[in-house]
């Protein structure tokens, strides 16, 4: 059985819910923060082409609404990428301010 990390953990804590195994990212959280904001960056410049070619006019306002919550999928799974990430950071920080502070160590030494 392999081990817990701090993804695991983060999503437990913020989800209620266990990481789906293989969906862990590899690198620093400076690399996942950047791939994150890139994945988010290319999903709006999806999302602004589709809205473009998209035929509004001859749709009823249903229609447009179920068309635009679609379209928006990829946004929001990039949106759900970024709190994951921002959690385990603020996480990983509220940690090491515990450790800090009952260790009796000033911060930044």
């Amino acid at each position: 059985m392999k081990r817990t990390n701090f993804q695991q953990i983060c999503e437990f804590f913020r989800t209620g819910g266990a990481k789906v195994p293989g969906t862990e990212e590899e690198g620093t959280l400076e690399d996942r923060f950047y791939r994150a904001e890139q994945s988010w960056r290319q999903a709006m410049a999806a999302y602004r082409k589709n809205v473009l070619a998209a035929q509004w006019e001859n749709k009823t306002l249903s229609e447009q609404g179920f068309l635009d919550e679609e379209l928006q999928q990829d946004i929001l799974a990039a949106e759900e990428r970024q709190r994951a990430v921002y959690f385990e950071a603020g996480f990983l920080a509220g940690i090491r301010l515990g450790w800090e502070l009952s260790a009796g160590r000033t911060l930044g030494a």
